[in-house]
């Protein structure tokens, strides 16, 4: 079993490209600044970007692996990406969003996201005004 502050192995809690630098829009990084960081060299394919104001939870349910993330930091600042990467079996993404920002449990949203051909591997990451970016790597 694999274990991290918040990756680790959890089927029951589910039921079993961007350039570098900023985006001149909101003057974030992109999400290019530490993927040779990680374990193996991966490539960005693309740095997906969506909203929800209170914890995400990402599954997949072919590896078992996941990431939990909450909002639970005074400001709601730019996280750092989830470390290291998890593996995943499929491209679409099934995510959770839920009501509270420290807790996963209660009322939730499900969501769908779809990385590009070719994606292997994601890492996550929580910021201001409910963003949630999602990076879909080799």
């Amino acid at each position: 079993m694999k274990s991290h502050v918040i990756l680790f192995t959890c089927c029951a809690l589910m039921g079993c490209g961007a350039e570098s630098g900023t985006d001149a829009d909101s003057e974030m990084p992109t999400g290019t600044e530490d993927v040779a960081s990680a374990a193996q060299p991966l490539s960005l394919l693309e740095l997906l970007t969506d909203r929800c104001s209170g914890a995400v939870a990402i599954s997949d349910v072919g590896t078992g692996e996941s990431i939990l993330m909450f909002r639970n930091i005074p400001g709601d600042p730019l996280q750092p990406f989830s470390a290291p990467p998890i593996s995943i079996s499929k491209r679409r993404l099934t995510w959770f969003c839920f009501d509270s920002k420290t807790s996963i449990s209660g009322a939730r949203t499900e969501e769908h996201s779809t990385c590009p051909s070719g994606t292997h591997h994601i890492s996550a990451r929580l910021g201001p005004s409910r963003l949630l970016n999602i990076r879909c790597l080799t």
